[in-house]
């Protein structure tokens, strides 16, 4: 015990004075070492700063898949969507045209040929309705909506790339909500329903245009800016966010786990979807010859992404640990006080007058 004792440093009061107190040296000790250790497990442990992080080159892939019934094309109930036969008319007294109708018809898809899927790279365009005329984005009455296209299903595959790797499908993303549209963190992938033998491998995200939509706060039975979103269309962003390393305190270690803890390095991807305007929005232009004979008019889905994809590095983790080191150093050379906080000497006597 009094080896013990004999290691701890002084404790020094406000005044510097020393008190060779070994409860209060032990305490002192005690709450340094405390602060230290909390300090590295936090920084390693809570932010896992052990890893080097990088950003990560995003790119989205979409295609149409099949609909929410199994068939490519979605089967009619034989019950017709309330969008079909809406009125609707837009009329320009300046240049005398009108664009609409007091009944607007419903074909479906799979009636006849055609293309109503148009995907690009981090884009897809899904057409919601057809013009038809000399004129069809101003002055036509012949228009038609396609009946239950938010039936319909898209895939979207993420794929990223940083100086270390090239992941050509980041599985399991999920669509989350915020405070405005909650609905979204109640809409899961209906991959595990239609493929339910995993055709395409494991955690794809395939989505209905309702999803889609329901994600956004809107359903194309509303209303947009200009007109029922049925005849004009809308524009949608999809935020992904890709990331691993970011949830506190979880297992740091990849190619050791006995315990079966869930690994800091798996990756998380999520996806929010926000509308980014709800007025007419044109999509495909059809001609014969130079001339305009049909317009669709639909929903444009972009996709954005951000990232955060960490790495183990020995080289990281070694220097919080010197870093710890030196602030435990440096808590006990402070708390010593015999480098920089000396004690105070008694004043000199002053000689006698003669």
């Amino acid at each position: 015990m009094q080896a013990i004792v004999g290691m701890l440093p002084p404790f020094y009061t406000a005044r510097y004075v020393e008190v060779h107190n070994p409860l209060l040296s032990l305490v002192w000790f005690l709450m340094g070492l405390g602060i230290v250790v909390y300090t590295l497990v936090h920084s390693l442990l809570g932010q896992h700063n052990y890893v080097h992080r990088e950003q990560p080159n995003i790119d989205v892939t979409f295609w149409q898949d099949r609909a929410t019934d199994g068939n490519w094309w979605p089967q009619s109930d034989g019950q017709k969507p309330e969008y079909c036969g809406i009125a609707f008319k837009a009329a320009s007294k300046t240049d005398n045209t009108s664009w609409g109708s007091d009944a607007i018809g419903c074909q479906r898809p799979g009636d006849r040929p055609g293309t109503y899927f148009y995907p690009s790279s981090n884009e897809i365009q899904i057409a919601f309705s057809v013009a038809f005329g000399t004129d069809p984005q101003f002055n036509t009455s012949d228009i038609y909506v396609y009946e239950r296209i938010e039936d319909s299903t898209v895939g979207l595959q993420l794929s990223y790339i940083t100086s270390r790797q090239h992941v050509a499908h980041v599985p399991n993303c999920r669509v989350i909500g915020d405070e405005e549209h909650p609905d979204g963190n109640s809409i899961t992938s209906r991959y595990g329903t239609l493929f339910p033998s995993k055709d395409y491998g494991d955690g794809y995200l395939i989505l209905s245009v309702h999803d889609v939509l329901k994600a956004a706060g809107r359903n194309l039975s509303g209303t947009g800016s200009e007109g029922p979103l049925i005849l004009t269309g809308l524009e949608i962003v999809a935020k992904f966010d890709v990331r691993n390393y970011h949830t506190a305190f979880r297992w740091p270690f990849e190619t050791w786990n006995p315990f079966g803890f869930v690994p800091a390095s798996d990756l998380e991807c999520t996806v929010r979807f926000e509308v980014l305007r709800d007025q007419f929005t044109p999509l495909q232009w059809f001609y014969h010859g130079v001339e305009p004979m049909a317009l669709q008019h639909g929903l444009r889905l972009v996709a954005v992404g951000t990232g955060s994809i960490g790495y183990f590095s020995f080289v990281e983790l070694i220097e919080k640990l010197l870093l710890g080191v030196a602030a435990f150093s440096l808590a006990q050379a402070v708390s010593s006080g015999s480098v920089l906080l000396p004690p105070s000497r008694p004043p000199l006597p002053r000689s006698p007058l003669p």
